[in-house]
């Protein structure tokens, strides 16, 4: 017995083998399928050629901007005047040698870039590729941390408890590193030239700089040549130019998932046609939308980029096994784009997969379901099991029981035919095998788009003219049923093709029949699913519209003027009446329908109105006015509902419908056999739809008995001390302090049944800050890439805020205007990047929102609105984003008074309430300390109301109250500390009641000091006028050392240095060491919390960092001397460097980045090395001393990294040297990447 290797690709259920078999060459030739999903690998088997011999993939496009590299660098090549050899220096600092072979471009000029590799690579294949790297790193890392072992003195291993050398300091350093070496991934260098033809790129994907090796390649519809990454990898790319070769996109792939529905769609195996395609004759463009650098999720700048090729290319078919949950539809700048410019006016057939969320109803995501695009379910064959799973017993046929399935939201049917929901087939090469086993609606939609393929293929060859409608309605009506609810059959080729064989009187298929019912939302279909509408007869209106393809094409006006559908209209049940008769020209008709769900059992039931052509009856329906009912069963009990024995078998479904009563917000489900138990919130009086079902390959019976029960335990909120000011309902976001009280008066009231109430506390845990621009956003077009098919240029709108991080922590930048959308966005695209200080990227966001960890800092958040309505994008210049920032957790106590609140008593204690019972508490308000420290007035905190242990369905916020009135104190200049300086002449001052108007002047002379720097004369005047009337000030003093500090930081002369050591001085004396050093160690004037403490606390602190600021420039005049003396006076500097290090430590602590930086350099320059390395990644560790957008800290940073260069390279350890080369540039990349 042979293994059935056709099966693997299943073919014969749906005719398409017996189709090729009777028609050989309606094989897909002459058609071109579109793949809109991660990319589809141009080295997989089966993917190379065509039956015919042509090449299989003709476009390979990247439609996220993932791998966008910019390319406005121009350089020349400086050319060795003994070898010829030409280099570059890349944006990377590599030197870059090209090959003698590459063509010379006739500018004699080169573009160059850079790329991280990382959005490039799929996530597992990331990795995978980290995982080798550090295996290889480590090899190398073991030899030097061998070797330094080594070197330790023998008296030093033998004794580990004498005094530490610098050689076992170094093996601690080794380790150190190694410990927190994290993978800096590939960053490549991108040459770019121009031949005279064409634009050619190459990249180094080896790292090195030598482009020997490296594959010169043109945009790949050119010349259809691709490279791969290195046999490590096996990950092909090719490459795309636009825009004059100011941007090249590296198009690669995002996940295997594009591959392997290719090859189910039209792969083509020469030597064993067995494991062919559908559709082995057709041609294939990828389209990539599946952005890498969110795992493979797709966006709506990729959704509308693939649009727009579409429109461009032009494929006779395209492949969507994507999508997301969506409640609009027909709506949406991707839709709008898909619709009308791909469908109707390119003629593209669409065939989308419905998704996996089913069995519920209603489960579809788009872009499936909506109009004019072809939904594909999965559909389980007999032969399936045995080919694909190796089950031991047969299952029956059905759909998947993870299918989505309609109505849609609006009523229409949603999914249009199912077809083979899996197979096994290509998968990219660098999965290291060939061929996998996957399942889903994703593999259900790329077997039918290869039967539509073969159906177009014959259609071109006959010469029967066609168009998308015309294709969707011979499938549907042409599809084999099986018993479904909604009348959706399974896909049949052969007769799909009869049916495009017949001739179309006055063209009544060629036409899309848009379906309107009447009422507030026009569905195309009446769903009825609420109580209301259930138990009452009803009478609706439906327009039914032909719209037709290239509506601007004089040919098609004249079909509009001939179109006349004479229909017979046939109610499918006796609760739907309708007319017999209606005539339907190119305006459309309108007419009325009755519905009559009142004496319908519990369930669901489906309905349509169907519509025929008079004279054409045996082509089937023309369109179709779906109704669907989900009858509820009215039990005695609403608030509990108990399904017992309920039998399963092999993919059965059993579906229970149950008002969710008045007042419920929860509900528990539980199932006895399985003791599984889940609690979920619901929304009162809506219809919902309890789902049970056997999974399609699971064997064997199975009885389940199911118990819901709903809870409703309501809250309301108001600042009134008489009474709630309003309620919300279970689930909103409430308010606890309206008006900004800091307090909330609640009640609580238990809606349907007795209820326990826990100790019921509130929970903050987030802070929302609201931020606006730093300037208004400009508007400006975007390039080729990014015009709309009917030629309208979208712009972009580019707003940059300051995010300010405190402390580290979770954060989550949003932009509530898009409402996590997708397929329907308004917008064609929203992007948030957020950069750190030097400009490297820390995360992405798009319509879905997700969290990111910063560290403090500053960050710049750059958000791109993409539009071609400038006139919107203008209103949105200032617009603000929401950003929340996770912190630890504020809890609300409640009382059961309003006295218990003020008096801190009678804390609100667990109870229980009756059904209808009501009971009121008072939560507390949150002030001062127990505030986040970063919360500011305006702010909202976020968290929970918990009532219950059963679940949390209570959202609130409290809004942060503004600040507390202050003791007024007297105005001092912000820059200038105020503080009681000991002096004669200060205390004498303030005896005689010196006029304020006097130290108001000295303030503001002392900080104009700083703006005169380039002005040495004026300020010298201005200097010299301070000493004499404020010599012993501390402010005066601070500022004159910190002015001569930047002289010499300049200068480096010793004439500024002994200014410096002069100003240090006398800060000493006036600032009186002594004195505060018993301050600082006693504390205890400042624990009694008192005024005069606090002015006293304030003084000594001033003081102190004045006295830090001159022993630091001491410190630095020593370093200075240290470095530039001769060998004869080198014992007295280092001495005084020493001694100057030494009160430094005594009060600044030597954790401080400014002491570090200092006894580093000390360290390095008596080649201590492996005690400096220590030192270095000690400071550099601690995530406090990352501080983005902080200069001091940035700078006491760069120096150490600096440093710990220099070491690593004095030592040899290249792989180090490399490695902090390469972080050093992702850390500080030369330009921000592009969206």
């Amino acid at each position: 017995m042979s293994f059935p290797i056709s099966d693997t690709v299943p073919k014969e259920e749906t005719q398409a083998a017996s189709f090729i078999e009777h028609f050989a060459t309606f094989d897909g030739r002459g058609t071109v399928i579109a793949i809109l999903d991660t990319g589809v690998c141009p080295g997989a088997v089966g993917l190379s050629v065509t039956t015919t011999g042509q090449p299989k993939l003709i476009e390979l496009i990247d439609c996220t901007g993932s791998g966008d590299v910019e390319m406005h660098t121009e350089v020349e090549a400086e050319v060795d005047t003994v070898t010829g050899t030409r280099t570059l220096t890349g944006l990377t600092g590599r030197r870059l040698t090209l090959p003698a072979t590459w063509p010379i471009p006739p500018s004699n000029k080169y573009r160059i870039g850079w790329k991280d590799s990382s959005p490039l690579f799929p996530t597992d294949l990331v990795r995978a590729q980290a995982n080798k790297r550090r295996l290889r790193f480590d090899k190398e890392h073991h030899k030097l941390l061998s070797s330094a072992t080594l070197s330790i003195p023998p008296a030093i291993v033998s004794t580990p408890s004498s005094t530490s050398s610098d050689a076992a300091d170094t093996v601690d350093a080794l380790k150190d590193l190694a410990a927190n070496w994290s993978d800096p991934g590939v960053v490549w260098d991108v040459v770019a030239l121009h031949d005279g033809v064409k634009w050619r790129a190459a990249i180094d994907i080896n790292e090195s700089g030598d482009f020997e090796g490296a594959k010169l390649l043109a945009t790949y519809s050119d010349e259809l040549e691709y490279h791969s990454f290195g046999d490590d990898t096996r990950l092909n790319y090719s490459l795309n130019f636009y825009d004059d070769g100011n941007l090249l996109s590296i198009v690669t792939l995002s996940g295997t998932h594009g591959t392997h529905v290719a090859a189910i769609a039209a792969a083509n195996h020469p030597t064993d046609p067995r494991q062919n395609g559908v559709a082995p004759g057709a041609q294939i463009i990828s389209l990539k939308i599946g952005d890498g650098r969110l795992g493979s999720q797709e966006t709506p700048q990729s959704l509308v980029r693939a649009g727009i090729e579409l429109a461009r290319l032009k494929p006779d078919v395209a492949n969507i096994s994507y999508g997301e949950p969506g409640a609009t539809y027909n709506f949406g700048k991707c839709i709008e784009i898909f619709q009308e410019e791909a469908v109707r006016k390119a003629g593209v057939i669409i065939v989308s997969a419905a998704g996996n969320a089913g069995p519920v109803l209603s489960s579809i995501g788009h872009p499936s379901g909506n109009s004019g695009i072809l939904t594909v379910g999965a559909y389980l064959t007999e032969k399936m099991p045995g080919a694909l799973y190796a089950l031991l017993d047969d299952v029956p046929e059905r759909p998947f029981s993870f299918t989505s399935v309609g109505p849609t939201l609006d009523g229409a049917v949603g999914v249009d035919v199912f077809a083979p929901g899996a197979a096994i087939t290509s998968v990219p090469e660098y999965t290291k095998h060939s061929v996998q086993l996957y399942n889903g609606t994703s593999m259900a939609c790329p077997n039918a788009a290869g039967s539509v393929s073969l159906l177009v293929s014959g259609l071109k060859q006959s010469q029967i003219r066609y168009n998308p409608y015309r294709v969707h309605a011979a499938i549907r009506n042409t599809a084999k049923q099986f018993g479904d609810p909604f009348k959706i059959g399974f896909l049949q080729v052969e007769a799909a093709w009869t049916h495009l064989a017949i001739p179309s009187l006055r063209h009544n298929l060629d036409v899309l029949y848009d379906v309107k019912v009447g009422g507030i939302n026009h569905g195309r279909g009446l769903y009825l699913r609420s109580e209301s509408e259930t138990s009452t007869e009803q009478r609706q209106s439906v327009k039914i519209t032909p719209l037709f393809t290239n509506p601007d094409d004089a040919e098609t006006t004249v079909q509009m003027l001939e179109f006349e559908a004479q229909v017979s209209l046939e109610c499918t049940v006796p609760w739907i009446k309708a007319p017999e008769f209606v005539l339907i020209a190119s305006v459309g008709r309108e007419f009325l329908f009755n519905v009559d769900p009142t004496g319908l059992a519990p369930g669901l039931h489906v309905g349509d109105i169907l519509g025929y052509d008079t004279n054409q009856k045996n082509i089937g329906p023309l369109f179709r006015v779906p109704v669907t009912v989900c009858k509820t069963d009215l039990a005695a009990d609403s608030a509990l509902r108990r399904f017992g024995d309920l039998e399963f078998n092999s993919g059965e479904i059993v579906r229970k419908y149950v008002a969710v009563p008045d007042g419920a917000n929860f509900a528990r489900v539980e199932t006895d056999e399985f003791k599984w138990t889940k609690t979920f919130p619901v929304t009162p009086n809506f219809t919902g739809e309890l789902v049970m079902c056997q999974y399609c390959t699971s064997l064997g019976k199975t009885i389940v008995s199911v118990e819901l029960e709903f809870h409703g335990l309501q809250v309301s909120a108001g600042s009134d001390v008489e009474g709630s000011l309003g309620t919300r309902a279970s689930g909103d976001l409430i308010f606890l302090n309206s008006g900004n009280a800091a307090l909330a008066h609640c009640d609580i009231h238990s809606r349907l049944r007795r209820e326990s109430i826990s100790v019921i506390a509130a929970s903050l845990d987030k802070v929302q800050k609201s931020l606006r621009p730093i300037e208004a956003g400009t508007v400006s077009p975007l390039k080729s890439r990014d015009v709309l098919p009917d030629g309208r240029q979208l712009y972009e709108l580019v707003l940059n805020y300051s995010l300010k991080v405190s402390e580290e922590g979770n954060v989550l930048p949003f932009y509530p205007r898009t409402g996590g959308t997708f397929y329907d966005n308004f917008f064609e695209s929203v992007w948030i990047f957020v950069f750190d200080s030097q400009k490297a990227l820390k995360s992405f966001h798009d319509a879905k929102i997700r969290p990111i960890s910063l560290k403090e800092g500053t960050y710049t958040i750059k958000m791109q609105i993409v539009s071609c309505n400038v006139q919107i994008l203008d209103k949105l210049k200032n617009t603000p984003i929401l950003v929340n920032f996770d912190v630890k957790s504020v809890t609300l106590t409640s009382y059961k008074t309003l006295g218990g609140l003020i008096s801190d008593t009678d804390k609100f204690s667990a109870t229980t309430l009756l059904k209808g019972e009501s009971t009121p508490f008072w939560l507390s308000g949150v002030e001062g300390s127990a505030l986040p420290k970063f919360a500011a007035p305006g702010d909202l905190l976020l968290g929970s109301l918990k009532v219950t242990d059963a679940l949390t369905v209570h959202k609130v916020a409290y809004l942060v109250p503004s600040e507390s009135a202050k003791e007024k104190e007297k105005p001092v200049s912000s820059s200038i500390p105020e503080t009681a300086a000991p002096s004669a002449d200060a205390q004498s001052a303030a005896a005689s009641g010196k006029d304020e108007l006097a130290d108001a002047i000295r303030d503001l002379q002392i900080t104009h000091l700083k703006k005169l720097s380039d002005s040495p004369s004026k300020r010298d005047v201005l200097l010299t006028k301070l000493e004499m009337e404020h010599g012993k000030f501390l402010p005066y003093l601070v500022a004159r050392l910190e002015i001569h500090g930047a002289d010499f930081e300049k200068s480096k002369i010793e004439e500024d240095a002994a200014l410096v050591e002069k100003a240090a001085a006398a800060i000493l004396e006036v600032a009186d060491r002594d004195a505060v050093a018993i301050y600082l160690g006693l504390k205890n004037d400042a624990a009694s919390g008192s005024e005069a403490s606090k002015k006293k606390a304030k003084e000594f602190d001033v003081r102190k960092d004045a006295i830090v600021l001159a022993l630091l420039w001491n410190a630095r005049v020593a370093k200075h001397r240290l470095a530039v003396i001769g060998s004869e006076t080198a014992e007295v500097a280092s001495k005084a460097f020493d001694e100057s290090l030494v009160s430094l430590a005594q009060w600044l602590g030597t954790s401080d980045g400014k002491y570090v930086s200092l006894w580093v350099w000390w360290l390095k320059n008596k080649n201590e090395n492996g005690t400096a390395l220590k030192a270095i990644g000690k400071y550099l560790g601690d995530g406090k001393n990352v501080a983005s957008g902080d200069v001091e800290k940035t700078k006491i940073w760069e120096e150490l990294v600096g440093y710990k260069k220099a070491i690593l390279e004095k030592l040899g350890w290249k792989i180090w040297v490399d490695y902090e080369a390469k972080w050093a540039f992702k850390k500080a990349p030369p330009s921000y990447v592009l969206f």
